[in-house]
Protein backbone atom coordinates (compact mmCIF):
# COMPACT_ATOMS: atom_id res chain seq x y z
CA UNK A 1 0.00 0.00 0.00
CA UNK A 2 2.75 2.31 1.35
CA UNK A 3 5.19 2.03 -2.28
CA UNK A 4 1.76 1.93 -5.07
CA UNK A 5 -0.55 4.19 -3.22
CA UNK A 6 1.22 6.58 -1.20
CA UNK A 7 4.70 6.92 -2.33
CA UNK A 8 3.58 7.68 -6.02
CA UNK A 9 0.79 9.94 -5.20
CA UNK A 10 0.24 13.45 -4.10
CA UNK A 11 2.28 15.48 -1.86
CA UNK A 12 -0.61 14.85 0.92
CA UNK A 13 -0.02 11.20 0.44
CA UNK A 14 4.06 11.09 0.27
CA UNK A 15 4.00 13.11 3.38
CA UNK A 16 1.71 10.25 5.13
CA UNK A 17 4.17 7.83 4.06
CA UNK A 18 6.70 9.42 6.42
CA UNK A 19 4.58 9.48 8.92
CA UNK A 20 3.24 6.59 8.60
CA UNK A 21 6.98 5.00 8.95
CA UNK A 22 7.48 7.10 11.69
CA UNK A 23 5.09 5.83 13.83
CA UNK A 24 5.68 2.31 12.18
CA UNK A 25 8.98 1.20 13.57
CA UNK A 26 8.75 1.24 17.07
CA UNK A 27 5.75 -1.61 16.41
CA UNK A 28 7.30 -3.84 13.67
CA UNK A 29 9.87 -6.95 14.43
CA UNK A 30 13.09 -6.88 12.41
CA UNK A 31 11.91 -8.63 9.43
CA UNK A 32 8.64 -6.32 9.15
CA UNK A 33 10.85 -3.24 9.84
CA UNK A 34 12.93 -4.33 6.63
CA UNK A 35 9.71 -4.08 4.32
CA UNK A 36 7.98 -1.52 5.65
CA UNK A 37 11.05 0.97 4.63
CA UNK A 38 10.80 -0.02 0.83
CA UNK A 39 12.83 0.60 -2.27
CA UNK A 40 10.36 3.19 -3.42
CA UNK A 41 10.07 4.76 0.38
CA UNK A 42 13.87 4.85 0.99
CA UNK A 43 14.59 6.53 -2.66
CA UNK A 44 11.71 9.40 -1.63
CA UNK A 45 13.66 9.60 1.64
CA UNK A 46 17.34 10.12 -0.09
CA UNK A 47 15.91 12.71 -2.86
CA UNK A 48 13.90 15.11 -0.26
CA UNK A 49 16.95 14.84 1.80
CA UNK A 50 19.84 15.88 -1.07
CA UNK A 51 17.35 18.73 -1.76
CA UNK A 52 16.56 20.84 1.08
CA UNK A 53 14.47 22.76 -0.76
CA UNK A 54 11.99 19.93 -2.25
CA UNK A 55 8.02 19.87 -0.51
CA UNK A 56 9.20 16.72 1.86
CA UNK A 57 12.44 17.80 2.91
CA UNK A 58 11.34 19.02 6.80
CA UNK A 59 9.83 15.46 6.52
CA UNK A 60 12.36 13.29 5.95
CA UNK A 61 14.87 15.38 8.69
CA UNK A 62 12.09 14.66 11.27
CA UNK A 63 11.43 10.84 10.03
CA UNK A 64 15.69 10.23 10.18
CA UNK A 65 15.34 11.69 13.70
CA UNK A 66 12.71 10.03 14.69
CA UNK A 67 14.58 6.42 13.17
CA UNK A 68 17.80 7.91 15.75
CA UNK A 69 15.41 8.05 18.59
CA UNK A 70 14.08 4.66 17.94
CA UNK A 71 17.55 2.86 17.72
CA UNK A 72 18.66 4.73 21.12
CA UNK A 73 16.08 3.54 22.74
CA UNK A 74 15.62 -0.02 21.06
CA UNK A 75 17.03 -2.94 23.54
CA UNK A 76 16.62 -5.00 20.43
CA UNK A 77 20.17 -5.63 18.42
CA UNK A 78 18.15 -7.29 15.48
CA UNK A 79 15.69 -4.04 15.33
CA UNK A 80 18.33 -1.60 15.31
CA UNK A 81 20.63 -3.36 12.74
CA UNK A 82 17.06 -3.35 10.45
CA UNK A 83 16.56 0.18 10.37
CA UNK A 84 20.44 0.77 9.75
CA UNK A 85 20.88 -1.61 7.16
CA UNK A 86 17.59 -0.71 5.45
CA UNK A 87 19.62 2.94 5.05
CA UNK A 88 22.94 0.89 4.00
CA UNK A 89 21.82 -1.17 1.58
CA UNK A 90 20.22 -0.26 -2.07
CA UNK A 91 18.77 1.38 -2.82
CA UNK A 92 20.37 3.26 0.28
CA UNK A 93 23.98 3.58 0.36
CA UNK A 94 26.93 2.95 2.16
CA UNK A 95 27.66 6.99 1.47
CA UNK A 96 24.36 8.16 3.12
CA UNK A 97 25.24 10.84 5.05
CA UNK A 98 27.68 12.07 2.65
CA UNK A 99 25.02 12.15 -0.25
CA UNK A 100 22.27 13.35 2.14
CA UNK A 101 24.80 15.85 3.89
CA UNK A 102 23.30 14.25 7.43
CA UNK A 103 24.57 12.83 10.26
CA UNK A 104 21.68 10.00 10.16
CA UNK A 105 23.62 7.08 9.73
CA UNK A 106 26.45 8.03 12.48
CA UNK A 107 22.96 9.18 14.69
CA UNK A 108 22.11 5.29 14.41
CA UNK A 109 25.44 3.40 14.98
CA UNK A 110 26.23 5.78 17.87
CA UNK A 111 22.69 4.52 19.46
CA UNK A 112 23.75 0.54 18.99
CA UNK A 113 23.80 -1.77 22.06
CA UNK A 114 27.05 -4.03 22.88
CA UNK A 115 25.05 -6.67 20.97
CA UNK A 116 24.25 -4.77 17.68
CA UNK A 117 28.07 -3.45 17.88
CA UNK A 118 29.26 -6.85 17.44
CA UNK A 119 27.15 -7.35 14.93
CA UNK A 120 27.67 -4.52 12.74
CA UNK A 121 31.49 -5.32 13.18
CA UNK A 122 31.35 -8.65 11.91
CA UNK A 123 29.46 -7.43 8.85
CA UNK A 124 32.14 -4.45 8.39
CA UNK A 125 34.30 -6.97 7.99
CA UNK A 126 32.40 -8.67 5.63
CA UNK A 127 32.37 -6.02 3.27
CA UNK A 128 35.57 -5.40 3.67
CA UNK A 129 36.91 -8.86 2.75
CA UNK A 130 34.43 -9.28 -0.45
CA UNK A 131 34.17 -5.54 -1.21
CA UNK A 132 30.89 -5.29 -1.51
CA UNK A 133 27.78 -4.92 0.90
CA UNK A 134 25.33 -7.16 -0.89
CA UNK A 135 24.96 -10.51 -2.73
CA UNK A 136 24.34 -9.19 -5.81
CA UNK A 137 27.29 -8.76 -8.75
CA UNK A 138 30.31 -7.06 -7.74
CA UNK A 139 31.23 -3.64 -9.51
CA UNK A 140 35.30 -3.68 -10.27
CA UNK A 141 35.12 -0.23 -9.48
CA UNK A 142 33.33 -0.28 -6.24
CA UNK A 143 35.66 -2.96 -4.72
CA UNK A 144 38.28 -0.18 -3.12
CA UNK A 145 35.29 2.06 -2.50
CA UNK A 146 33.51 -0.59 0.39
CA UNK A 147 36.99 -1.45 1.49
CA UNK A 148 37.78 1.94 2.19
CA UNK A 149 34.33 3.07 3.88
CA UNK A 150 34.59 -0.54 6.14
CA UNK A 151 38.25 0.21 7.43
CA UNK A 152 37.31 3.63 8.48
CA UNK A 153 33.97 2.30 10.12
CA UNK A 154 36.23 -0.17 11.98
CA UNK A 155 38.07 2.57 12.92
CA UNK A 156 35.05 4.33 13.68
CA UNK A 157 33.68 1.79 16.38
CA UNK A 158 36.78 1.66 18.17
CA UNK A 159 36.82 5.58 18.77
CA UNK A 160 33.36 6.25 19.30
CA UNK A 161 32.65 7.10 23.12
CA UNK A 162 28.95 6.19 23.28
CA UNK A 163 29.55 2.32 21.97
CA UNK A 164 30.21 0.07 24.72
CA UNK A 165 33.40 -1.38 24.55
CA UNK A 166 34.99 -4.97 25.40
CA UNK A 167 38.47 -5.89 25.41
CA UNK A 168 37.52 -9.49 22.56
CA UNK A 169 35.77 -6.48 20.51
CA UNK A 170 38.78 -4.03 20.42
CA UNK A 171 41.43 -6.81 19.94
CA UNK A 172 40.01 -8.44 17.46
CA UNK A 173 39.75 -4.89 15.46
CA UNK A 174 43.14 -4.45 15.78
CA UNK A 175 44.25 -7.67 14.97
CA UNK A 176 41.67 -7.84 11.99
CA UNK A 177 43.50 -4.44 10.46
CA UNK A 178 47.01 -5.16 11.38
CA UNK A 179 46.94 -8.79 9.59
CA UNK A 180 45.56 -7.58 6.49
CA UNK A 181 47.82 -4.14 6.75
CA UNK A 182 51.03 -6.50 6.83
CA UNK A 183 50.40 -10.18 5.56
CA UNK A 184 48.86 -12.10 2.88
CA UNK A 185 46.56 -15.31 4.11
CA UNK A 186 47.15 -18.13 2.37
CA UNK A 187 45.27 -20.56 4.43
CA UNK A 188 41.96 -19.94 6.45
CA UNK A 189 41.46 -20.77 10.22
CA UNK A 190 38.52 -22.66 10.59
CA UNK A 191 36.29 -20.46 13.42
CA UNK A 192 38.83 -17.87 14.41
CA UNK A 193 36.95 -14.69 14.50
CA UNK A 194 40.35 -13.12 12.90
CA UNK A 195 41.78 -15.35 10.40
CA UNK A 196 38.72 -17.78 9.72
CA UNK A 197 38.24 -16.19 6.22
CA UNK A 198 40.06 -14.27 3.31
CA UNK A 199 39.56 -11.69 0.87
CA UNK A 200 37.03 -12.57 -2.28
CA UNK A 201 39.60 -10.53 -4.13
CA UNK A 202 43.20 -9.73 -3.50
CA UNK A 203 43.88 -6.87 -1.33
CA UNK A 204 45.35 -3.82 -3.41
CA UNK A 205 48.37 -1.63 -2.40
CA UNK A 206 46.36 0.78 -1.47
CA UNK A 207 43.44 -1.02 0.75
CA UNK A 208 46.74 -2.52 2.46
CA UNK A 209 48.51 0.83 3.20
CA UNK A 210 44.96 1.94 4.15
CA UNK A 211 44.87 -0.76 6.73
CA UNK A 212 48.22 -0.17 8.36
CA UNK A 213 47.00 3.51 8.51
CA UNK A 214 43.46 2.85 10.16
CA UNK A 215 45.73 -0.06 12.77
CA UNK A 216 47.86 2.73 13.88
CA UNK A 217 45.19 5.02 14.39
CA UNK A 218 43.52 1.76 16.54
CA UNK A 219 46.71 1.49 18.23
CA UNK A 220 46.88 5.29 19.15
CA UNK A 221 43.08 4.75 20.67
CA UNK A 222 44.01 1.64 22.72
CA UNK A 223 47.25 3.61 23.81
CA UNK A 224 45.79 6.33 25.55
CA UNK A 225 42.31 4.55 26.77
CA UNK A 226 42.12 4.51 30.28
CA UNK A 227 43.41 0.99 32.07
CA UNK A 228 40.66 -1.93 31.96
CA UNK A 229 42.25 -3.37 35.29
CA UNK A 230 39.67 -3.78 38.10
CA UNK A 231 41.72 -1.68 40.41
CA UNK A 232 41.66 1.05 38.13
CA UNK A 233 43.87 3.72 35.74
CA UNK A 234 45.53 4.83 39.06
CA UNK A 235 48.32 1.98 39.52
CA UNK A 236 48.50 1.37 35.51
CA UNK A 237 49.78 3.30 32.61
CA UNK A 238 46.81 4.18 30.20
CA UNK A 239 46.89 1.43 27.22
CA UNK A 240 46.68 -1.23 29.66
CA UNK A 241 43.92 -4.57 30.03
CA UNK A 242 42.16 -6.07 32.47
CA UNK A 243 45.42 -9.08 33.05
CA UNK A 244 47.47 -5.89 33.01
CA UNK A 245 49.46 -6.56 29.29
CA UNK A 246 49.48 -3.44 27.27
CA UNK A 247 47.29 -3.76 24.01
CA UNK A 248 50.49 -3.44 22.13
CA UNK A 249 52.31 -6.29 23.72
CA UNK A 250 49.00 -8.51 22.70
CA UNK A 251 49.47 -7.12 19.14
CA UNK A 252 52.78 -8.40 19.31
CA UNK A 253 52.43 -11.43 20.56
CA UNK A 254 49.67 -11.77 17.50
CA UNK A 255 52.42 -10.56 14.80
CA UNK A 256 55.10 -13.20 16.07
CA UNK A 257 52.16 -15.68 15.80
CA UNK A 258 51.38 -14.84 12.44
CA UNK A 259 55.26 -15.11 11.54
CA UNK A 260 55.73 -18.47 13.03
CA UNK A 261 52.31 -19.88 11.76
CA UNK A 262 54.52 -19.67 7.45
CA UNK A 263 51.49 -22.81 6.78
CA UNK A 264 48.64 -19.97 7.18
CA UNK A 265 50.34 -16.84 6.37
CA UNK A 266 52.99 -14.66 4.59
CA UNK A 267 54.09 -11.14 4.79
CA UNK A 268 53.25 -8.77 2.14
CA UNK A 269 57.07 -7.44 2.11
CA UNK A 270 59.96 -10.30 2.60
CA UNK A 271 61.51 -9.82 5.76
CA UNK A 272 65.25 -10.18 5.70
CA UNK A 273 67.78 -12.64 8.01
CA UNK A 274 68.69 -9.50 10.05
CA UNK A 275 64.97 -7.95 10.38
CA UNK A 276 63.94 -11.52 11.61
CA UNK A 277 67.07 -10.95 14.23
CA UNK A 278 65.98 -7.66 15.17
CA UNK A 279 62.51 -8.54 16.19
CA UNK A 280 64.00 -11.86 18.40
CA UNK A 281 65.85 -9.44 20.28
CA UNK A 282 62.79 -7.14 20.31
CA UNK A 283 60.86 -9.94 22.25
CA UNK A 284 63.57 -10.98 24.12
CA UNK A 285 64.51 -7.71 25.81
CA UNK A 286 60.65 -6.80 26.30
CA UNK A 287 60.23 -10.46 28.45
CA UNK A 288 63.19 -9.23 30.13
CA UNK A 289 61.34 -6.05 30.96
CA UNK A 290 58.26 -7.00 31.72
CA UNK A 291 60.06 -8.92 34.47
CA UNK A 292 61.17 -5.93 36.09
CA UNK A 293 58.05 -4.02 35.45
CA UNK A 294 55.93 -7.10 37.20
CA UNK A 295 57.88 -5.85 40.26
CA UNK A 296 56.63 -2.06 40.78
CA UNK A 297 58.99 -0.67 38.32
CA UNK A 298 57.22 2.08 36.69
CA UNK A 299 60.61 3.01 34.46
CA UNK A 300 61.02 -0.84 33.15
CA UNK A 301 57.15 -0.23 32.24
CA UNK A 302 58.13 2.75 30.08
CA UNK A 303 60.91 1.02 28.42
CA UNK A 304 58.57 -1.78 27.71
CA UNK A 305 55.42 0.34 26.51
CA UNK A 306 58.30 2.32 24.24
CA UNK A 307 60.46 -0.79 22.85
CA UNK A 308 56.50 -2.61 21.81
CA UNK A 309 55.63 0.38 19.94
CA UNK A 310 58.62 0.40 18.19
CA UNK A 311 58.41 -3.19 17.44
CA UNK A 312 55.09 -2.51 16.07
CA UNK A 313 56.90 0.05 13.81
CA UNK A 314 59.71 -2.61 12.17
CA UNK A 315 56.81 -3.48 9.56
CA UNK A 316 56.88 -0.16 8.45
CA UNK A 317 60.46 1.27 9.13
CA UNK A 318 62.88 -1.58 9.51
CA UNK A 319 65.75 0.53 9.06
CA UNK A 320 65.22 3.23 11.56
CA UNK A 321 63.74 1.69 14.04
CA UNK A 322 66.56 -1.15 14.72
CA UNK A 323 69.02 1.38 15.37
CA UNK A 324 66.59 3.36 18.07
CA UNK A 325 65.46 -0.22 19.26
CA UNK A 326 69.26 -0.66 19.95
CA UNK A 327 69.79 2.47 21.61
CA UNK A 328 66.92 2.07 23.80
CA UNK A 329 68.15 -1.41 25.13
CA UNK A 330 71.51 0.23 26.23
CA UNK A 331 69.52 2.81 27.46
CA UNK A 332 67.92 0.28 29.89
CA UNK A 333 70.37 -1.64 31.09
CA UNK A 334 72.33 1.71 31.77
CA UNK A 335 69.08 2.49 33.92
CA UNK A 336 69.25 -0.50 35.73
CA UNK A 337 72.30 -0.84 36.80
CA UNK A 338 72.37 2.75 38.33
CA UNK A 339 69.41 1.57 40.45
CA UNK A 340 71.53 -1.49 41.47
CA UNK A 341 74.77 0.84 42.40
CA UNK A 342 72.23 3.13 44.34
CA UNK A 343 70.94 0.47 46.26
CA UNK A 344 74.30 -0.69 47.16
CA UNK A 345 75.30 3.49 48.23
CA UNK A 346 76.77 4.09 44.72
CA UNK A 347 77.82 8.09 44.32
CA UNK A 348 74.47 9.65 43.05
CA UNK A 349 75.90 12.47 41.42
CA UNK A 350 77.12 10.57 38.58
CA UNK A 351 74.75 11.97 35.81
CA UNK A 352 71.90 9.20 34.56
CA UNK A 353 73.28 9.45 30.66
CA UNK A 354 70.64 7.19 29.79
CA UNK A 355 68.10 9.47 30.58
CA UNK A 356 69.66 11.92 27.81
CA UNK A 357 69.86 9.11 25.11
CA UNK A 358 66.17 8.11 25.90
CA UNK A 359 65.20 12.08 25.94
CA UNK A 360 66.98 12.23 21.93
CA UNK A 361 65.41 9.16 21.02
CA UNK A 362 62.06 10.76 21.97
CA UNK A 363 62.39 14.29 20.52
CA UNK A 364 63.39 12.00 17.22
CA UNK A 365 60.01 10.21 17.68
CA UNK A 366 58.27 13.63 17.84
CA UNK A 367 59.30 14.81 14.62
CA UNK A 368 58.02 11.85 13.14
CA UNK A 369 54.46 11.98 11.44
CA UNK A 370 52.57 9.40 13.59
CA UNK A 371 49.68 10.56 16.07
CA UNK A 372 50.52 7.29 17.69
CA UNK A 373 54.18 7.48 18.59
CA UNK A 374 53.56 10.97 19.80
CA UNK A 375 50.78 9.75 22.28
CA UNK A 376 53.49 7.14 23.43
CA UNK A 377 56.38 9.58 23.61
CA UNK A 378 53.85 11.51 25.92
CA UNK A 379 53.01 8.41 28.63
CA UNK A 380 56.66 7.25 28.51
CA UNK A 381 58.57 11.33 28.97
CA UNK A 382 56.01 11.36 32.27
CA UNK A 383 57.69 7.70 33.57
CA UNK A 384 61.18 9.45 33.15
CA UNK A 385 60.67 12.93 33.89
CA UNK A 386 61.63 12.54 37.62
CA UNK A 387 64.87 10.97 35.86
CA UNK A 388 65.89 14.47 34.08
CA UNK A 389 69.63 15.72 33.93
CA UNK A 390 70.23 19.08 33.38
CA UNK A 391 71.78 18.23 30.42
CA UNK A 392 68.52 16.20 29.43
CA UNK A 393 66.12 19.13 30.37
CA UNK A 394 68.49 21.33 28.20
CA UNK A 395 67.79 19.69 24.93
CA UNK A 396 64.29 19.65 25.40
CA UNK A 397 64.90 23.61 25.64
CA UNK A 398 67.13 23.48 22.82
CA UNK A 399 64.30 22.22 20.34
CA UNK A 400 61.87 24.38 21.74
CA UNK A 401 63.66 28.04 21.47
CA UNK A 402 66.34 27.15 18.92
CA UNK A 403 69.33 29.61 18.74
CA UNK A 404 72.16 30.32 16.14
CA UNK A 405 72.26 30.98 12.26
CA UNK A 406 70.98 27.04 11.74
CA UNK A 407 67.97 27.54 14.31
CA UNK A 408 65.46 27.02 11.15
CA UNK A 409 67.09 24.04 9.98
CA UNK A 410 67.32 22.36 13.43
CA UNK A 411 64.22 23.20 14.83
CA UNK A 412 61.73 20.47 14.99
CA UNK A 413 58.85 20.42 12.87
CA UNK A 414 55.65 18.58 13.66
CA UNK A 415 53.91 17.00 10.61
CA UNK A 416 50.38 15.56 10.52
CA UNK A 417 49.99 12.33 11.29
CA UNK A 418 49.00 10.08 8.35
CA UNK A 419 46.17 8.79 10.30
CA UNK A 420 45.32 12.23 9.99
CA UNK A 421 45.91 12.64 6.64
CA UNK A 422 43.94 9.71 5.78
CA UNK A 423 40.76 10.86 7.49
CA UNK A 424 41.15 13.90 5.38
CA UNK A 425 41.52 12.38 2.50
CA UNK A 426 38.59 10.35 3.05
CA UNK A 427 36.26 13.40 4.24
CA UNK A 428 37.21 14.69 0.91
CA UNK A 429 36.16 11.56 -1.34
CA UNK A 430 32.74 11.35 0.52
CA UNK A 431 32.53 14.79 -0.84
CA UNK A 432 33.03 14.12 -4.26
CA UNK A 433 30.81 11.18 -3.67
CA UNK A 434 27.98 14.06 -2.47
CA UNK A 435 28.53 15.84 -5.95
CA UNK A 436 29.27 18.76 -3.87
CA UNK A 437 30.51 20.35 -0.80
CA UNK A 438 28.73 18.22 1.87
CA UNK A 439 29.54 20.38 4.81
CA UNK A 440 27.39 18.82 8.22
CA UNK A 441 25.42 20.33 9.95
CA UNK A 442 27.14 20.24 12.97
CA UNK A 443 30.39 21.70 11.69
CA UNK A 444 27.87 25.39 10.80
CA UNK A 445 26.32 25.01 14.34
CA UNK A 446 29.95 24.82 15.94
CA UNK A 447 30.77 28.10 13.92
CA UNK A 448 27.75 29.81 14.59
CA UNK A 449 28.55 29.51 18.33
CA UNK A 450 32.18 30.67 17.92
CA UNK A 451 30.92 33.41 16.26
CA UNK A 452 28.53 34.04 18.98
CA UNK A 453 30.75 33.82 21.93
CA UNK A 454 33.29 36.43 19.93
CA UNK A 455 30.29 38.43 20.50
CA UNK A 456 29.29 38.33 23.97
CA UNK A 457 30.33 41.10 26.52
CA UNK A 458 30.71 40.47 29.83
CA UNK A 459 27.94 42.51 31.46
CA UNK A 460 29.94 43.22 34.99
CA UNK A 461 32.76 44.23 33.02
CA UNK A 462 30.60 46.88 31.29
CA UNK A 463 28.98 48.28 34.44
CA UNK A 464 32.89 49.04 35.57
CA UNK A 465 33.87 51.00 32.41
CA UNK A 466 30.36 52.71 32.50
CA UNK A 467 30.88 53.46 36.88
CA UNK A 468 34.62 54.61 36.09
CA UNK A 469 33.92 57.10 33.07
CA UNK A 470 31.15 58.68 34.39
CA UNK A 471 29.10 60.80 32.04
CA UNK A 472 31.87 60.11 29.53
CA UNK A 473 30.28 57.24 29.08
CA UNK A 474 28.43 56.79 25.85
CA UNK A 475 25.96 54.16 25.82
CA UNK A 476 24.75 52.01 22.97
CA UNK A 477 21.84 53.05 20.76
CA UNK A 478 19.90 51.09 18.49
CA UNK A 479 22.11 52.82 15.47
CA UNK A 480 25.17 51.24 16.88
CA UNK A 481 23.14 47.86 16.09
CA UNK A 482 21.62 48.79 12.69
CA UNK A 483 25.61 50.20 11.77
CA UNK A 484 26.56 46.75 12.77
CA UNK A 485 23.81 44.79 10.78
CA UNK A 486 24.52 46.92 7.43
CA UNK A 487 28.21 46.33 7.67
CA UNK A 488 27.75 41.81 8.24
CA UNK A 489 25.00 42.66 5.53
CA UNK A 490 28.05 44.33 2.79
CA UNK A 491 30.53 41.85 3.97
CA UNK A 492 28.01 39.04 3.13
Amino acid sequence: IVDTTLCSASHERKQLAFRFLEHAVPLLRADQISAAMSPSLLKMLINNLVYPDSFHSAAAKQLCQSLAGFVRTCPEADRQLAVLMALLHKPGTIHFDSVTKTQTVASLVGGLNADAVVKYTMWLKKVFLTGTDSDEEIKEGSIESHRRWASNQLVHVVKHPALARTEQRLLDVAKFLFLHAFFKVKKTIAGDPVCGESPTFPLSVESSKLAAQHFNSVLSTLGTMPSFRPDGARNSLPGTRANGDFWVYSLVQFANCLLLDQEHFEPLTPLSVEWRESWEDMLGNVEVMRTSAGKGCRVSESFQLLTLNLGVQMFTDAAQVGEILGELQTCYQKATEKKRKSAKGGAEEDEPHWVEVVVEILLSLLSRPSHLLRAVVDTVFRAVCPQLTRRALQLILDVLQPAGPDAAENHVTVEDSDEEKVWEEEDAKDRLTANGDAGSEEESESEEEEEGDDGEVDEEFKAKIKEALGKAAVPQTDDDDDDDDASSTASE
